[in-house]
């Protein structure tokens, strides 16, 4: 397939969205994390109240109590840089030798109990190699990042732009709890970030251990047009990994909607650049929106294959495989692929 060449004024767009992608980076604050046992959802249906600024003032031994006198996350975010009136999304797991919120939870109660809080919410299944703050805690090393590997499930309650996320074990016993703000998602969350019409480049590829639950490489950002160095780059972060070197590399998104949005594909080599994702002959694809993930249609549900918006200007394609020695046929390992394309105009 055929690497674009990129005008200059469409190389400094680019650029400076993924300096600001680099430059934004998550607080953390450190501690031990607890976990333990079973309980059935409660049966009265509580309906969930709004998250508020309130909600950020926390209480007992942690790192935000030690550093606050008000005992605020919004403090230590804006005492750090992250004003509110910025529109990037931040996110604190935030944790400690104890944790009380402002509505009385603290670790090891129940989901029933986190419920009767904070309202009556679905319970999503947990998986790491799709929660990009779990990859971000693992690239900077933290060490409770693996507490919140082995959750199995969490609950998530958001009111533009603030947002708790509550997680748990195979009990059902709360072990850790993430604050964020995000401007850029709808209140409560009830459907997947729409991405922004245009055309969108390959930037990387991570490959994530689903057995070890953990980022086994981190890929090389590849904004560079020059062929060669593409092609380098790919082969380096995808041969080893039982991966072909070249994966789509250029599309065009269409159609958006709040519930669905077409893919248009880069044309094969020898079509000429005019008739790229001629809309009426390009192979494309159409994808429709399954709670905060897409799925291309023919896919009931996000399982083994889903794309992840994580801005409107950026996503993530995550696909399971099976890793296989080809002179065996043996399987040598379960992983994800990650692969991830930003907007350029």
């Amino acid at each position: 397939m055929k690497r674009q060449n990129l005008t200059q004024e469409a190389k400094k767009v680019m650029w400076a969205t993924m300096a600001m992608s680099v430059l934004m980076t998550t607080p953390c604050f450190a501690g031990s994390l607890m976990s333990t046992s079973m309980v059935q959802a409660q049966t009265e249906m509580v309906p969930a109240a709004p998250i508020s600024e309130s909600d950020f003032i926390v209480s007992g031994n942690n790192s935000v109590t030690a550093e606050n006198g008000d005992n605020s996350i919004l403090t230590i975010w804006s005492r750090i840089g992250y004003a509110a009136h910025n529109l990037s999304p931040y996110y604190s797991f935030v944790n400690g030798d104890s944790l009380i919120t402002a509505r009385g939870i603290t670790f090891g109660n129940t989901k029933a109990e986190v419920m009767e809080k904070y309202g009556n919410r679905e319970a999503k299944p947990y998986d790491s190699a799709s929660d990009p703050w779990y990859q971000k805690m693992i690239s900077d090393g933290a060490a409770d990042a693996y507490t919140f590997a082995a959750s199995v499930s969490a609950v998530e309650y958001f009111t533009k732009p603030y947002g708790m996320r509550f997680h748990f074990d195979q009990q059902d016993k709360l072990t850790g709890i993430i604050y964020f703000r995000d401007y850029n998602r709808n209140d409560e969350s009830t459907g997947a970030v729409k991405p922004n019409e245009g055309y969108y480049y390959y930037v990387t590829t991570d490959i994530y251990d689903n057995d070890s639950q953990s980022m086994l490489h981190k890929g090389e950002v590849t904004l560079d047009s020059d062929r060669e160095l593409y092609n380098m780059a790919l082969e380096k972060d995808r041969y080893p990994f039982g991966l072909m070197a070249d994966p789509v590399g250029d599309m065009k998104i269409a159609n958006v909607t709040d519930n669905a949005f077409t893919v248009y594909y880069e044309a094969w080599p020898g079509i000429e650049q005019e008739s790229y994702y001629n809309e009426a002959t390009a192979w494309k694809e159409s994808f429709h929106s399954d709670n905060d993930k897409w799925v291309a249609d023919g896919s009931l549900t996000a399982s083994d294959v889903y794309w992840v918006v994580n801005d409107s200007d950026t996503f993530t394609i995550y696909a399971k495989y099976d890793n296989m020695n080809w002179e065996t046929g043996a399987v040598t390992g379960h992983y994800t692929e990650i692969k991830t394309y930003k907007r350029i105009q």
